[in-house]
């Protein structure tokens, strides 16, 4: 007989009692079992343990052919006392404090329990049919010495387990982790940790990072894997997840290893998984962290995790590791993560039971530095910077619905920022939150890159008419991006003099529409990009921008308070140039607007901040 889970002294054919591995501690848990019940036996069981395994001595057994009997005999009366007195095993093994399954104890104890009975009672026929023994009606089995070795073994292995009491499980694994892994059993590791939650609790808080690979090679991890029954709510209630962020500081490869082979999606979510893993990811170091930063974003982490919005902290310990690191290209990847957008449906969805306009699945973006860090990127990223901020305000702007009535934009937004002046605005300008509050803070890191990248580069033209044909130009047509797009010319007013007159004029394209002129000019951004740029502009084509001026907002009109409104706009407008303009042109703009232009005169915009 060859089986492996026969201790050696069992095994071997010498003329010993039988013994086992841990005989001392199961002798000594049967013995508490009966004091703990009340039994108080002239014999105690240890002894009827022992004494059944000194009748199977094989040179005992020679002179004694009713052994196996005998034998059996002895350890059936262990248990039998529990079945023929008041108090019956189940409930005393409750009153022990047996953390074996109860479902299965009863159960598993039985199978040895009966053949070990029909044995003791002589009724050998019967035995040989038990499926324990790879018996059966059609083949019954002749129980050798072996065989029965081998039922008794098991027998007090189950004894041992269903015996077992919680801080017998924990010297248990205590002894386990005091040995060296070639040593180990799989089974028997995955016995104790699945114990129940206590042993498995005491197991991982216990575990060093040497059983780390051993644990995950073994299958031992694979909890990390498994998606939870509720996305909508979650606790800290994995130890194999806080043995992993213990894990981190210690074998920080390793653990990014088991992070980026576990797969995570909206079918197997769990919202545990992955507050684990950023916590971990606080701590890494930043060769180790960059290797996770594209799971971050490809995972879509941070819209998976967005009902729960109480880690934007995370994710500004992982930008700092990044930026101390200088790792600017992955900064881009997180900030592209972190600056994921909702889609229009999303948005419909009334969250909490409040609607809300926050494009982004942080309510308040700002806490992770998202937008501190992409200004303060290194020259060689700036562009790819620009090219991911100006995308993702497209993509805002795009969440608006379609514009209606005669109207000059043909996207109706959803922030229109008018309390914004593009040529004052700073990142952080407003000091409480709102669902505008983010926005305002994308829209002040694309001007801020622009004047690094278009402002801080006029003196090379191809440049800075490549960046704006291929980043300012092609956003879409809504006021915001028309604001927009005016201070950014006016950084560069030389090279881009085509574009200036292209959009003073539009002022007037849009009168002769019949649209509203006001789309065009009001805010600050039209008047101070005049300010700015006109006077990089040909005499002709100044000269004929104020006669149209004078043309349109000049003239009487049947209603006195309109007209009003126009001659104001048009004041403005020529204040803005004042500079600019001739002699006669100042002269004409007090007779035809009441007042002189007033160079020193300062645009506001449309809603007061």
């Amino acid at each position: 007989m060859d089986d492996k889970s026969l201790p050696q002294s069992i095994k071997q054919n010498v003329a010993e009692p039988v013994s086992f591995l841990d005989e001392e501690e199961l002798c000594r848990r049967l013995d508490e079992f009966y004091n703990t019940s009340g039994l108080k036996p002239e014999i105690q069981p240890s002894q009827i343990f022992r004494g059944a395994l000194y009748t199977m001595r094989r040179d005992f057994i020679k002179n004694n052919p009713d052994w196996m009997s005998q034998a059996a005999h002895s350890l059936r009366e262990i248990l039998y006392q529990f079945d023929r007195g008041n108090k019956k095993r189940s409930e005393a093994l409750d009153q022990y404090g047996s953390t074996y399954d109860e479902k299965k104890r009863n159960q598993d104890v039985g199978r040895y329990y009966n053949i070990i009975t029909d044995i003791a009672h002589h009724n050998f026929t019967e035995a040989a049919k038990n499926s324990l023994i790879g018996g059966s009606r059609q083949k019954p089995i002749i129980i050798t010495y072996e065989i029965f070795e081998r039922v008794v073994f098991q027998f007090g292995k189950i004894l041992y387990a269903v015996l077992r009491r919680q801080l017998d499980a924990h010297k248990e694994i205590d002894k386990v982790l005091g040995q060296k892994l070639v040593s180990i059993n799989i089974n028997d590791v995955g016995s104790l940790i699945n114990l129940n939650p206590d042993a498995r609790q005491y197991f991982f808080t216990k575990v060093d990072e040497n059983w780390l690979n051993w644990l995950w090679e073994n299958g031992l991890l694979n909890v990390i894997k498994q998606k939870t029954e509720d996305p909508t709510r979650y606790g800290y209630r994995t130890p194999e997840l806080n043995y992993l962020v213990r894990m981190a500081e210690k074998r920080p490869k390793e653990v990014v290893d088991i992070i980026l082979s576990v797969s995570i999606s909206k079918d197997n979510f769990n919202p545990e998984i992955i507050d684990q893993f950023l916590k971990i990811c606080n701590s890494l170091p930043a060769n180790e962290l960059t290797r996770i930063v594209s799971k971050i974003r490809d995972d879509k982490w941070v819209k998976l995790m967005s009902i729960f919005d109480h880690y934007s902290f995370d994710y500004e310990k992982i930008f700092q590791t990044l930026v101390t690191a200088k790792d600017y290209e992955n900064i881009l990847v997180l900030a592209e993560a972190v600056l994921t957008i909702k889609s229009k449906e999303e948005l419909k969805r009334a969250y909490r039971g409040y609607s809300s306009d926050n494009p982004f699945y942080f309510s308040d973006i700002s806490y992770t530095k998202v937008f501190e860090h992409l200004v303060a990127i290194d020259d060689q990223h700036l562009e790819k910077a620009l090219e991911l901020t100006t995308k993702v305000i497209s993509e805002i702007v795009h969440l608006g619905d379609d514009a209606e009535g005669n109207v000059v934009f043909p996207i109706r937004e959803m922030f229109y920022l008018f309390d914004v002046d593009f040529f004052s605005l700073k990142l952080g300008d407003e000091k409480y939150h709102s669902d505008c509050k983010n926005v305002k803070d994308l829209v002040a890191t694309i001007k801020m890159l622009t004047q690094r990248l278009i402002g801080g580069n006029c003196g090379k033209p191809e440049l800075v008419n490549w960046i704006y044909r291929k980043y300012i130009e092609t956003l879409p047509e809504s006021r915001l991006m028309w604001r927009l797009r005016l201070f950014v010319l006016s950084l560069c007013p030389a090279i881009f003099q085509a574009e200036l007159k292209q959009s003073f004029s539009k002022l007037f394209e849009v009168i002769k529409d019949g649209k509203h002129y006001y789309e065009i000019e009001s805010g600050t951004e039209y008047k101070k990009t005049l300010k700015q740029g006109f006077g990089a502009l040909d005499s002709d084509y100044q000269r004929g921008y104020v006669s149209s001026i004078f043309d349109y907002f000049g003239k009487s009109r049947e209603d006195k308070k309109e007209e009003q409104c126009y001659k104001r706009d048009g004041w403005q407008i020529l204040s803005s140039i004042c500079d600019s303009l001739t002699k006669k042109e100042k002269e004409d703009c007090k007779k035809f607007f009441g007042k002189k232009c007033d160079p020193t005169f300062e645009p506001e915009p449309s809603i007061g901040k």
